[in-house]
């Protein structure tokens, strides 16, 4: 996962069949990926900014809530795919998600833990934080 992030920083290509691994995508891989040493003498905070960018953070995830179960669809480049209809005869309550707003919430939460781990990175952490109001204008 590492390195399909680090080809998407570097080229900036990427490729659909990477899309459900991403949106997927836990905390715990997250973090090994927004850690990953950087070979190219480029700033960690910009690598940061540009893996949020990933088109797959991007995607709808709709979830119907029907009854004892959640169904979910994807809107995927504004077409939705891959559901299991709920029924039309009853009213299911839906939500609206996408990966980018949960990933945002990681990175925020591993910044602050590499400012406790690295007191030496505070600056540069807090810079990125002001300059995109806390993640908020990726």
């Amino acid at each position: 996962m590492s390195k399909i992030f680090m080809r998407f920083y570097e080229h900036g290509n990427h490729s659909e069949d990477f899309f459900d691994a991403i949106q997927n995508i836990s905390k715990v891989i997250f973090s090994h990926v927004i850690w990953q040493p950087i070979t190219n003498g480029s700033s960690r905070m910009l690598y940061i900014r540009e893996v949020l960018k990933h088109p797959a953070f991007k995607v709808d995830i709709v979830k119907f809530n029907n009854g004892d179960r959640v169904d979910t669809a994807i809107w995927h480049y504004k077409k939705l795919v891959d559901t299991q209809k709920p029924s039309p005869s009853i009213h299911q309550p839906v939500i609206i998600q996408s990966k980018l707003n949960e990933v945002k919430q990681w990175t925020l939460e591993l910044l602050q833990g590499r400012i406790t781990e690295n007191p030496n990175s505070k600056a540069a952490i807090e810079h990125l934080l002001e300059l995109t109001n806390n993640l908020e204008n990726i």
